[in-house]
């Protein structure tokens, strides 16, 4: 089953049924979450039953031990997210991490149908207009905006602490925003001017190369997926596929 959120002129997630293969998907499910926008887009994780859906407006949660029937069981004001950029959440244990364009939210869940902000804190990283992204390695969170990366301790996961300043990676814009994942010791970033290969085993993170991918474009930004050492990248110009072993 996969999730997403049509242009529509109510702003809803779709459940998809894909079980007799990519090409026989059918819509078996709606559900109204109240958080999603047409400028921002959104984002959903999944974790025991649960769907935390992120959008402009907040994040949902539903609840989808039932694909077929998901229902909506509680939202909250994260008061990070922006109507303009989208935001990404990273699972923590009961924690939710939550990026936006103002900031990195904390929402304890471990009563999903009580969601609570923790705490919010200012990234230096997020852009009110760029999409944001964060990625879990560790007891570090990396979050990714359209000014950059910031990297945070959270060995306590109820209260980040930044590391150092953000780092520029010279490909993300403050109107497209990023996307990053993990690669060996590397965090790849993907911007509207390419994809940034950072050293994660250096003080202070380090960008040591980037590459043009001739598939990103200004104004929608890039996603990237790494498997088996390459990197799979999409965004607006196209699809390509990089291999990393020549880049790190």
């Amino acid at each position: 089953m996969r999730w997403r959120t049509p242009t529509r002129t109510s702003p809803e997630d779709w459940a998809i049924d894909l079980t007799d293969g990519p090409e026989q998907a059918k819509k078996v499910a709606t559900v109204s979450t109240g958080v999603l926008t047409h400028n921002a887009g959104g984002h959903v994780l999944l974790n025991s039953g649960m769907a935390y859906v992120t959008g402009g407006e907040g994040l949902a949660v539903v609840d989808v031990s039932n694909p077929k029937s998901p229902a909506k069981v509680a939202s909250v004001n994260t008061g990070v997210l922006t109507n303009h950029g989208a935001g990404h959440a990273q699972l923590a244990g009961s924690f939710l991490f939550v990026a936006g364009g103002l900031g990195l939210a904390v929402v304890d869940i471990s009563d999903p149908k009580s969601p609570k902000v923790v705490t919010k804190i200012s990234t230096g990283s997020g852009t009110s207009e760029g999409g944001n992204h964060c990625v879990l390695d560790g007891q570090r969170l990396y979050v990714a905006g359209g000014y950059g990366v910031s990297v945070f301790d959270v060995s306590n996961p109820s209260a980040p602490v930044k590391i150092g300043d953000t780092i520029e990676t010279g490909v993300l814009t403050s109107y497209s925003g990023g996307h990053c994942c993990l690669f060996d010791k590397s965090l790849l970033v993907a911007g509207s001017r390419g994809l940034a290969i950072l050293d994660t085993s250096s003080e202070p993170l380090a960008v040591t190369s980037s590459i043009r991918t001739g598939v990103y474009t200004d104004m929608g930004g890039g996603n990237v997926l790494v498997k088996d050492g390459l990197a799979y990248c999409s965004g607006g110009s196209g699809f390509v596929v990089i291999e990393l072993t020549t880049c790190v």
